[in-house]
């Protein structure tokens, strides 16, 4: 999983005027899940230039807390620093470890998820079953744009992890990247997984 800086402040020089205040400062943290899929909604339609500038823009707002109407008056460098931090993160994970061979898989989650009083540190997944498949296929019957393909993923480790779905949506988007990939693992034709190869 990533291992360089999780936050970053991008000072706005000069600071945008909205609304009567003014934003001297965006503040970026790592994307959880949920908002990675809620951003790729604009996404349905296809991925040219425009609507992947929205998805960048929906997803730095959700995670600055800058409205995306504000975001519109940042420089374009300020801009492609902050998409290029979150991309860091969207990307982690998908081409890292291989968990490939293993039955189980304990991932730490920093900082915990806490849901309701109760709080979740440690993902630990298991081998899905057809079942924990097909009920997270249900994502995917539209066919398979971005924030589908997304929710399937935070389906299917929900049901291999017996999280909440609250408490996946929240999880770090490295992390469900990683939980991904090992649960992709089994349903890969021809690769030798689990116990039960």
């Amino acid at each position: 999983m990533r291992t360089d800086p999780v936050t970053l402040a991008i000072a706005i020089d000069p600071p945008i005027e909205h609304n009567g205040g003014t934003i001297a400062e965006l503040r970026l943290r790592e994307p959880r899940a949920g908002e990675v899929k809620s951003a790729e909604t604009v996404l349905r339609d296809g991925t040219d230039v425009d609507r992947l500038r929205w998805y960048q823009t929906k997803l730095i707002a959700s995670v600055s807390g800058v409205p995306a109407d504000a975001l519109a008056k940042l420089r374009i460098g300020l801009f492609r620093q902050a998409a290029d931090f979150l991309d860091g993160f969207t990307s982690a994970g998908l081409d890292g470890e291989d968990h490939a061979g293993l039955d189980t898989l304990e991932l730490p989650v920093e900082p915990p998820v806490v849901i309701n009083g109760v709080t979740y540190d440690c993902l630990a997944l298991r081998e899905p079953t057809l079942g924990d498949v097909r009920a997270a296929g249900s994502n995917l019957r539209n066919g398979a744009p971005p924030d589908a393909t997304r929710a399937y993923q935070i389906a299917l480790v929900k049901n291999v992890s017996g999280w909440p779905l609250q408490a996946v949506e929240l999880l770090p988007i490295s992390v469900l990247n990683v939980a991904g990939m090992f649960c992709q693992n089994f349903l890969s034709v021809g690769l030798k997984t689990g116990s039960s190869s």
